[in-house]
């Protein structure tokens, strides 16, 4: 028997579109849209928080919705909007339920934030550099998110823009990446800390380099333990 999804919208056109576009990506996961909350396995409220009163919506509907997940523990309830720290309209629009995260990938590449002013095809370079990272990080095999490494990836791969940087200076020193490999840190100290190792290879000598960020993913959102990246040598 199919899952099955319900979504709330408050906001504009646009909140509308997004809503629809994910409904359509969880269809292909077998999910079955329907009208009446209460037969709902997810529920998905997309807000604007640009438009009046529309987050004060969401919270209120999050106070009715308190009760049924008491009575459903196993239903999933999500929150659709701009990202913390981006703004408003005109932000990325991300969802995130369970283990599942949709993105705008083209917008996101270009909202990554830059070292220094870049010239056309320097920018050009820094999308198409970080396209590939993306990508690399997100097809990994059975990448569901529910792993502690695999989270620690796609924690690193939305919010941190050093290694899109790293990647693309590291291009342009005839250098590729090779690989994304996590590995969970032994100085835990009874936290689950991932260091996620970016290695880039030198295209004629083959002399590898490895550089990490570490990522506690002990609780459901993960936090960064170091703030830049780092020459690997494990």
């Amino acid at each position: 028997m199919a899952n099955k999804l319900h979504v709330i919208t408050y906001g504009c056109q646009m909140n509308e579109y997004d809503s629809e576009r994910v409904a359509g990506l969880l269809r292909e996961r077998q999910y079955e849209l329907t009208a009446d909350e209460r037969e709902a396995d997810v529920i998905l409220l997309n807000t604007c928080a640009i438009r009046e009163k529309a987050e004060e919506k969401v919270f209120s509907k999050l106070g009715e919705l308190r009760r049924l997940k008491a009575s459903r523990p196993d239903l999933v309830i999500g929150v659709m909007g701009p990202p913390t720290g981006q703004g408003p309209c005109g932000s990325l629009p991300t969802v995130w339920f369970n283990q599942l995260s949709s993105v705008n990938v083209p917008e996101f590449l270009q909202r990554i934030p830059r070292p220094a002013p870049e010239s056309k095809a320097e920018g050009e370079h820094f999308v198409r550099t970080g396209h590939a990272l993306l990508s690399r990080i997100v097809e990994e095999a059975a990448n569901d998110g529910s792993q502690a490494i695999h989270r620690a990836k796609n924690y690193v791969a939305m919010r941190y823009p050093g290694i899109y940087a790293k990647t693309a200076d590291a291009t342009r020193q005839n250098t590729a990446l090779t690989n994304v490999l996590g590995q969970v840190s032994p100085l835990g100290n009874g936290r689950t800390i991932v260091d996620v190792i970016l290695e880039h290879t030198n295209r004629q000598t083959d002399v590898v380099e490895r550089h990490f960020v570490r990522v506690d993913v002990t609780e459901e959102l993960p936090f960064l333990v170091s703030q830049h990246l780092q020459p690997y040598y494990g």
